[in-house]
């Protein structure tokens, strides 16, 4: 399944690197325009490169400067955080579920598509649990409490 995370959800990530956002766009889970965002972004530290500033300055349009820089700026994304990831996508389920048909299927389809992480097994509908039965949408909630919100997300007003 691919998830594309919005700019407004994307500018709310926190501690993003050029390798994860190069990753994200070449995945398909960011649009291109987000590098732009994080461009700007990083003009409001006291070090950025030259890149930076030139993709800050770039037009969300022009896709091929952009992943141009991008290529500049993260030559190699092996070794992404793919962790990361799972768990943004995690955030972004459960902050739209109410506009998915059904969001235990995302998870399952996210938990298939991220080879089957063990830290989110507790997550997916079809798994056995000894406990009684699960609201896996508080389960949720309770996992990104723990460990998405603070750590990679800015929260909402």
């Amino acid at each position: 399944m691919k998830i594309q995370l919005s700019r407004d959800f994307a500018k709310r990530i926190l501690d993003m690197d050029w390798k994860n956002i190069r990753a994200g766009i070449s995945n398909g889970w960011l649009e291109t325009a987000v590098a732009v965002d994080f461009g700007i972004k990083a003009l409001e530290s006291d070090k950025y490169s030259e890149e930076e500033v030139e993709l800050a300055g770039l037009d969300y349009s022009d896709i091929y400067e952009i992943e141009n820089k991008l290529e500049s700026l993260a030559p190699d994304i092996s070794g992404f955080d793919k962790d990361k990831w799972l768990k943004l996508h995690l955030a972004w389920v459960f902050e739209n579920r109410s506009k998915l048909e059904d969001p235990l299927q995302t998870i399952e389809e996210l938990y298939a598509d991220f080879d089957y992480p063990e830290c989110i097994a507790h997550l997916v509908r079809y798994m056995p649990s000894d406990g009684p039965p699960r609201n896996l949408i508080e389960d949720l909630k309770d996992y990104l409490n723990r460990n998405v919100y603070n750590a990679l997300l800015k929260q909402t007003e």
